[in-house]
């Protein structure tokens, strides 16, 4: 996935989906770190820590 050519919107929404597979145990967490480290290149910190908090929460 290139993260590079989403809008912040769609890294949003695509998180979204892919952190419910997650959570449920049928995602590949490679799509997860890439779009973690996307917001986080792009200085988006408050959406990378909803991120963390996300991932913390599948735990």
């Amino acid at each position: 996935m290139d993260c590079k050519k989403l809008t912040l919107k769609e890294i949003e929404k695509t998180w979204n989906m892919q952190i419910a597979y997650m959570c449920m145990g049928m995602q590949d967490n490679k799509v997860i770190n890439d779009l973690a480290k996307e917001v986080k290149e792009r200085g988006e910190l408050k959406l990378f820590e909803k991120f963390q908090k996300d991932v913390i929460q599948c735990y």
